[in-house]
């Protein structure tokens, strides 16, 4: 499927106002068996495909580049739009502008982006996560929105700010993302 078909249909998928189940996948044969199933998405899972590649958490030991190749395969062999779990943007705001070239580029439908420091740590390991400040996640999602060349690739802002600064603190930040883009 063309780039700007998968894009049209995860368009589709998001404007439908039904929930959407999306699966989050690690490789070709569960990308694949997700999409036989009947899913109209997977999410590339950052934290299964460090486990499955590297056998760790993901604590940023793949970079950009290797996601990239990896992703880029499996949304080659599927007829789905893929999410793609695109870590802090793998640095600071010019590489964001990369990442978001590049996984446009591979016909990647959405990308999320946290607000995690850099070496960032896994979400799913028992102790907080610092974040950069708000103001820094913010200027990297102005410059996502900016980057990307069709509105309908989406840049999703994630923060991890509520497993030491709260609920509340984590929904401040969550709207000053969507007022940034």
């Amino acid at each position: 499927m063309s780039h700007e078909n998968v894009r049209a249909a995860w368009r589709k998928l998001t404007q439908s106002r039904q929930l959407v189940r999306v699966p989050g996948v690690y490789d070709g044969l569960s990308a694949r068996i997700a999409q036989q199933v009947g899913f109209g998405a997977v999410a590339f899972s950052g934290n299964a495909v460090s486990a499955s590649l590297l056998g760790m958490p993901d604590v940023g030991m793949l970079d950009m580049s290797e996601n990239l190749a990896h992703v880029g395969r499996i949304a080659r062999q599927l007829d789905i739009p893929v999410i793609c779990d695109a870590d802090t943007g793998y640095g600071g705001v010019l590489n964001v502008v990369r990442t978001v070239q590049e996984f446009e580029a591979a016909g990647i439908a959405a990308i999320h982006i946290e607000d995690q420091v850099t070496p960032k740590r896994c979400g799913l390991l028992p102790q907080g996560i610092p974040v950069v400040s708000q103001e820094e996640h913010a200027q990297k999602i102005r410059a996502a929105v900016q980057a990307r060349r069709s509105p309908d690739f989406w840049i999703i802002a994630r923060t991890d700010a509520k497993s030491m600064h709260g609920l509340e603190e984590a929904t401040r930040r969550g709207r000053a993302y969507v007022e940034a883009g």
